[in-house]
């Protein structure tokens, strides 16, 4: 209940601070200009503003770094998962919110919030190399089924 709280919070302030900012990162999604002016304009239909995003930056980076400090004591002692037991729909749900925030320069970041996201990167990653893809996974009817990264 704590954790699904925060996420709320979370989710009402940081689009202000990382939509702008994505919009120049590296991604395939927004290599041309008229990939980012795409993206742009679906969001200023919506009534999004960029120039209002952005200068919003001071006042909104403060809310984050609280929120992120919040997350801090919402960590188990550990800190590699959201629950004692490992990875769950919780680290799922949270994690790509986090790593979006990494897009905001100016963010102050508790240490273990940090390490949070950088293992959790990582695990995703070797997830996906260990996972293959879907048109080569065997079908339900072979008796195989991929519940466990192997």
């Amino acid at each position: 209940k704590d954790l699904q709280s925060w996420n709320s919070r979370l989710r009402k302030v940081m689009n202000r601070l990382t939509r702008p900012r994505l919009l120049q990162m590296p991604i395939a999604d927004f290599a041309t200009e008229a990939d980012r002016q795409y993206q742009m304009n679906k969001y200023v239909q919506r009534g999004f503003n960029y120039e209002e995003a952005l200068a919003s930056t001071d006042a909104l980076v403060p809310r984050v770094e609280r929120l992120l400090a919040e997350f801090d004591r919402l960590l188990p002692s550990q800190g590699r998962s959201l629950n004692e037991g490992g990875w769950s729909w919780d680290d799922l749900n949270t994690l790509p919110a986090l790593r979006v925030l990494s897009c905001v320069k100016p963010l102050a970041w508790p240490p273990r919030v940090r390490k949070y996201v950088e293992v959790g990167r990582a695990y995703a990653w070797t997830i996906s190399l260990a996972v293959p893809p879907v048109a080569s996974r065997p079908s339900a009817s072979a008796g195989r089924r991929l519940t466990q990264p192997p």
